[in-house]
């Protein structure tokens, strides 16, 4: 095609679309934003402003992933371990233990304060709400009260053991250290087992609540 027939087909195109806008006014940019405004609005406002119905299930799901997380280091690690020979048993305890120590604290805290939102959004169920964020919270208190003694004598029990290895290459435990080093590791299983339950207890809490 020639120059000079491109440069009218293109001012032929300019021309035409100019006469298309001041014809029809409802195409102009404004008019395409007023109708994507409403899907703007609702986007905006689902992204800012969760609805209750949403902070529940996942409140109620993270709660019992907590739970199913802390029932598995009782009723599966825990047995598992006992089958170890004792240096090995409380290497693995240990990692399971800073494991725990790292995920459970920040897991039952973000729990706890979204079952105290739903206690502060829902006066008429406050008080259900209010108590399985209690019940969440509590294992905090429930490990420094009645575990801490515990997990310090196992910690000391496996810093022993790793520093003998290290001095003499081989670790000889004793029948004595050997049975109190398993008795520490049970107790530590079923003493965790009141966290589990306590967990369990405000899963079930708020799945009644949020039925009612």
């Amino acid at each position: 095609m020639p120059r000079f027939q491109r440069l009218d087909l293109l001012v032929y195109t300019f021309q035409f679309q100019h006469l298309i806008l001041s014809q029809q006014p409802q195409l102009t940019p404004s008019i395409f934003h007023n109708y994507f405004q409403p899907a703007e609005y609702l986007i905006t406002m689902s992204l800012s402003k969760p609805s209750l119905p949403v902070i529940k299930t996942s409140t109620l799901l993270l709660t019992a992933f907590t739970t199913g997380l802390s029932l598995t280091y009782s009723t599966v690690v825990t047995p598992l371990l006992l089958t170890s020979p004792t240096p090995l048993m409380l290497q693995q305890w240990k990692k399971m233990f800073l494991a725990g120590s790292t995920h459970m604290p920040p897991l039952s805290i973000i729990s706890a304060v979204s079952f105290f939102y739903l206690a502060a959004k829902s006066p008429a169920h406050r008080n259900l709400w209010s108590t399985a964020g209690g019940l969440t919270l509590g294992i905090i208190p429930y490990t420094l009260a009645l575990m801490m003694g515990t997990n310090n004598e196992l910690l000391k029990r496996e810093g022993e053991l790793t520093a003998r290895a290290k001095t003499s290459g081989a670790v000889v435990v004793s029948e004595s250290e050997e049975k109190g080093a398993k008795e520490l590791v049970d107790r530590w299983g079923v003493l965790n087992l009141g966290r589990t339950a306590m967990l369990l207890g405000a899963v079930g809490l708020g799945a009644w609540t949020s039925l009612l």
